[in-house]
């Protein structure tokens, strides 16, 4: 039975409420045994067997062996368990992963189970999209870190933050999303913003400086070996822009997303779209098409800035002129802020408290 003043509820104060309480909480997600099956089936996995999928890696043996033993004691969901190297952080390497598309690991914590008294681990909660993307976005996470400050749900911002420097930590990058074909592809530089605005908010709460901490050090790691550096910095102007790594077609797509651009090619060859599409990707290089890689290192540029594909920024992305109107002026302002956002934390807090 609901009570009148709950029936008699502004609409505006009971979708607020709905969303504080119940929405987020719904699209939250964890990445172990309590939400594995659903996380780690991959809606867009093209291969013969879709099957959840883990990538854990080698520099995280607890994980390794928290996997290995859920895949052991819950066969049903038939999920594999994959070691991920540095030396598969390639773009070769990310190519030949797409043979077996998984999910990436992403940061666990120690708790005590209510249940058995025992000490487990447990994935840090992140928040999705929705619908067929149960990943943890990159931009989405930023933009719902704001929402979720605003509804006073820290703790799910606070844990995507730890997230992020966990992906820094191992995988050298905070990606598009956490799925081995964006494994070369980053997002926008938001890791300084998100951490200051959590931390405004956790500041008296113990552990706060701990956290401040390993955001600072995966921030100037971010800043040094992804923005200022190789390929993402310009040499003419020393600009950063985006420009992430990859071979052939991007895989996550739908069937026919490409159908337009790969026809003409398919044709030439006197192969189906499909077929065409398995020559060009093959590390053999039996086809090998100049324009059409220039063609997808555009179009991965627009999905690295966060931009959704466009016509207007087919084969321009990473153009000089363009640069300056999406990639290199808008990633520009970020990795300034995010510059400033690093001396203030460390000449505020760090420096003074002794922590860095």
């Amino acid at each position: 039975m609901l009570d009148e003043a709950r029936l008699n509820e502004n609409p505006v104060q009971r979708l607020s409420r709905l969303i504080r309480y119940s929405f987020w909480d719904g699209l939250t997600r964890r990445i172990d045994a309590s939400s594995i099956e659903k996380a780690g089936t991959d809606p867009k996995d093209w291969t013969d067997d879709p099957r959840p999928r883990i990538y854990v890696p080698e520099s995280c043996p607890e994980q390794i062996q928290y996997y290995q033993e859920l895949s052991r004691d819950q066969p049903r969901i038939r999920l594999d368990v994959q070691r991920l190297t540095p030396q598969m952080i390639t773009p070769e390497g990310i190519r030949d992963l797409n043979d077996k598309p998984g999910l990436l690991a992403l940061a666990m914590e120690s708790y005590t189970n209510p249940r058995t008294g025992s000490t487990e681990l447990r994935g840090l909660p992140f928040v999705v999209p929705g619908g067929r993307f149960n990943e943890m976005y990159g931009w989405d996470s930023y933009m719902e870190s704001i929402g979720l400050i605003a509804n006073e749900r820290v703790d799910l911002a606070k844990s995507m933050v730890q997230n992020f420097c966990f992906c820094i930590k191992h995988y050298g990058k905070i990606f598009n999303a956490n799925r081995t074909y964006y494994l070369g592809r980053t997002q926008p530089p938001f890791l300084t913003d998100m951490a200051l605005r959590v931390y405004e908010k956790i500041r008296h709460e113990p552990g706060a400086l701990e956290f401040l901490r390993e955001a600072i050090v995966a921030a100037i790691k971010e800043y040094y070996t992804v923005w200022m550096a190789s390929p993402r910095l310009d040499p003419l102007t020393g600009l950063s822009r985006y420009r992430p790594e990859g071979i052939g077609v991007p895989p996550e797509t739908e069937a026919t997303h490409f159908v337009h651009v790969l026809a003409p090619y398919a044709t030439k060859y006197s192969m189906t779209v499909p077929e065409f599409i398995l020559a060009y990707n093959r590390s053999d290089k039996t086809v090998m098409e100049p324009e059409l890689d220039e063609y997808f290192l555009h179009d991965r540029a627009v999905r690295e800035s966060g931009h959704d594909t466009s016509y207007r920024l087919e084969n321009v992305c990473v153009f000089p002129i363009y640069n300056f109107v999406l990639s290199t002026l808008q990633v520009g302002k970020i990795v300034s802020q995010a510059d400033h956002a690093q001396f203030h934390l460390t000449s505020y807090d760090c420096s003074r408290r002794g922590i860095c």
